[in-house]
């Protein structure tokens, strides 16, 4: 594969931390609470769910979670940083 088709999807899927350096700005804090609030009254179905949040689902089907988004947000937090953390962790086949 040429090398422009292979970092297509390194950029879209990557791990890069890109959303720090906007994070103290008072704009993003109003459109989360506006993202959320328009959300907040919709009903989201256990199967798109499912597909794009599965631990998420898992947790709202158990009842350790409620189904609105800002929990779901808040619950998935945790999920990417342990992904995060792995994909950053050297593995002992690089250094055999």
């Amino acid at each position: 594969m040429p090398p422009v088709r292979r970092q297509r999807p390194a950029r879209r899927y990557s791990y890069s931390d890109r959303m720090r350096s906007h994070w103290p700005d008072p704009g993003i804090a109003t459109a989360q609470d506006r993202l959320f609030t328009n959300l907040s009254g919709l009903d989201i179905s256990l199967p798109l769910l499912s597909a794009h949040l599965p631990g998420q689902y898992q947790r709202v089907r158990t009842g350790d979670r409620s189904a609105t988004p800002r929990d779901l947000v808040v619950d998935h937090v945790p999920d990417v940083l342990r992904d995060y953390d792995r994909a950053s962790r050297p593995h002992d086949k690089e250094y055999a």
